[in-house]
C-alpha cells in the first residue's frame, strides 16, 4: 500500500508539473501574441522608438483591421492601389450615383499621394510606401474582372458619409462674410440636435435629476410618434415650442442645479440658423431640399417640465452638483408598454423598478408608428449624415445588404 501511494503522489507531482508547463507556456504564447499586435500599431515607420501607437484602419473601407496578425497587418503597395484607381475615384462615384460631391466632402477623404480617390485619412502606413488594407477589400481589389465595382465596404461603394465640418458660414447680420468654429461635443447639445432633425419618428424626453451633494444624472427616452404629425417639418406650438421635444425636472434639486440643466438643454437661436442653413445647402436629403432659410426663427425651445415646484433642495456642493454625471438613453418600441414588463424589458427589471418606485412616465401620441423602409436616417440624424448620404436604404454599385 505504500508503495502505490507513493507511486500515486508521484504521478500526480508529474501531472501538475505538466500543468504548470502547460499553463505556463500558455501565458507565454498569450505575451507573445500581445507584443505582435501592440507591434503592428506603431505608426513610427522607422521602428525605432516604440511609443506612438495607433490602431490600424483599412485605407479602402475606413474600419478598424482587428486581430493579432501575427505575419503583419495585410497591407498593399502605393501602386497596387492606384492601379484600382478608375473603382475607388471620385469620377466614378459621381457617375455612379448621379451627384456632385461638395468640395468639403471630397477633403475629408484625400490622402496625400491618391489624389482623385475616396480614401481613409486614417489609415497608417505599414512600411514606407505601404498601406493598411483589411483582407475583405484586398482581395476585391485583387479580382481582376474589368467590370468590378469597389469592394463592398469602400467608401467609395456609397459610403462616402463624411464628418460635420469644424467651420461654417456666419448668417448674423453684419457678419456675413466670417466665419464660426463650431465643436459638436461643446457647441451642439441634445435639445439642438432634436431640432435640427426635419424628420422625427421619436418624441424626445430629456429627464434630470439631481439634489443635495449629488452631481446630475440625465434619462433620454425616445419613443415613437405618429409620423403624419411630425415627419418632413419642424412643428411648432404657440411662440415656436415644439411639441415633441421636453426637457424634464424630476425630484428636489437645487436653484444652481435647475439653472445649469436649462443652460445646458437651452438653444443658441444664431447658432441654429447657422447650422440649418449650411445643411439646406449642402445635405441631399430630401427632406432639407427646398426647405426655406430660417431667418424668421425668433425663438426654439423645448417644453420645460417640472414635477414639483417645491421640491427645492439646499446647496452643500456646488462644484459638484452642478456637473453631470451618468447619462442613460432608452428607445420605446410601438410596443411598449406590455403587461407583464411594462417598459422596462423583462419582469424582473420591471418587478425592481416597483420596488425601488421609479415608476415610468407613459406619453401617448398619435396612433400610426414610423415606418422604417419609408424613412430617410439622413434627416433623422442629420449630424451623423452631414451631407445626407450614404445611409443604409441607397442602393450601392456593390450590394450590400442592410443587415451589414
Amino acid at each position: 500500500m505504500r508503495t502505490s501511494s507513493d507511486r500515486l503522489r508521484r504521478q500526480n507531482a508529474r501531472t501538475n508539473a505538466q500543468t504548470r508547463k502547460g499553463f505556463s507556456e500558455r501565458i507565454k504564447l498569450l505575451m507573445k501574441n500581445a507584443a505582435s499586435a501592440l507591434h503592428v500599431t506603431n505608426i513610427d515607420l522607422t521602428k525605432n522608438t516604440n511609443r506612438r501607437h495607433r490602431a490600424p484602419v483599412c485605407l479602402v473601407c475606413d474600419c478598424f483591421i482587428t486581430g493579432a496578425h501575427v505575419d503583419g497587418l495585410p497591407s498593399m503597395t502605393r501602386g497596387e492601389i492606384l492601379r484600382c484607381k478608375d473603382r475607388l475615384s471620385v469620377q466614378r462615384y459621381e457617375r455612379d450615383y448621379r451627384i456632385r460631391l461638395k468640395p468639403s466632402l471630397k477633403r475629408d477623404y484625400e490622402v496625400p499621394g491618391f489624389g482623385g480617390m475616396l480614401l481613409s485619412k486614417r489609415a497608417i502606413q505599414t512600411s514606407p510606401g505601404k498601406y493598411a488594407v483589411c483582407m475583405s477589400c484586398k482581395k476585391s481589389l485583387n479580382n481582376k474582372k474589368n467590370n468590378a465595382g469597389p469592394p463592398k465596404y469602400a467608401i467609395a461603394n456609397g459610403n462616402a458619409i463624411g464628418t460635420f465640418p469644424t467651420c461654417i458660414p456666419c448668417r448674423q447680420p453684419g457678419y456675413e462674410h466670417t466665419t464660426r468654429e463650431i465643436d459638436l461635443e461643446r457647441d451642439i447639445n441634445p435639445v439642438m440636435k432634436a431640432f435640427m432633425a426635419p424628420i422625427r419618428p421619436f418624441g424626445y424626453i430629456l429627464q434630470h435629476s439631481g439634489g443635495r451633494q449629488k452631481c446630475i444624472s440625465g434619462h433620454y427616452q425616445f419613443f415613437e410618434t405618429d409620423q403624419t404629425c411630425v415627419t418632413g417639418a419642424l412643428n411648432f406650438m404657440e411662440s415656436n415650442i415644439t411639441n415633441n421635444v421636453f426637457v424634464m425636472i424630476c425630484g428636489a434639486t437645487t436653484k444652481r442645479q435647475r439653472e445649469t440643466i436649462t443652460n445646458r438643454t437651452a438653444v443658441n437661436v444664431q447658432l441654429y440658423k447657422d447650422i440649418r442653413s449650411w445643411f439646406i445647402e449642402n445635405s441631399a436629403c430630401e427632406s432639407f431640399r427646398d426647405q426655406p432659410m430660417p431667418h424668421d426663427v425668433d425663438e426654439l425651445r423645448p417644453t420645460y417640465i417640472r414635477d414639483s415646484q417645491d421640491a427645492n433642495d439646499e446647496e452643500a456642493d456646488p462644484a459638484k452638483e452642478t456637473t453631470f454625471g451618468e447619462t442613460t438613453y432608452c428607445f420605446s418600441s410601438a410596443q411598449d408598454p406590455q403587461e407583464k414588463s411594462s417598459v422596462n424589458g423583462s419582469s424582473k427589471k420591471f418587478a425592481c423598478a416597483l420596488i425601488k418606485k421609479s415608476s415610468p412616465t407613459l406619453l401617448l401620441h398619435g396612433g400610426n408608428y414610423a415606418r422604417e423602409h419609408k424613412m430617410e436616417i439622413e434627416g433623422v440624424l442629420p449630424f451623423a449624415f452631414p451631407y445626407g448620404i450614404g445611409g443604409p436604404n441607397n442602393k450601392r454599385k456593390t450590394p450590400i445588404s442592410k443587415n451589414n
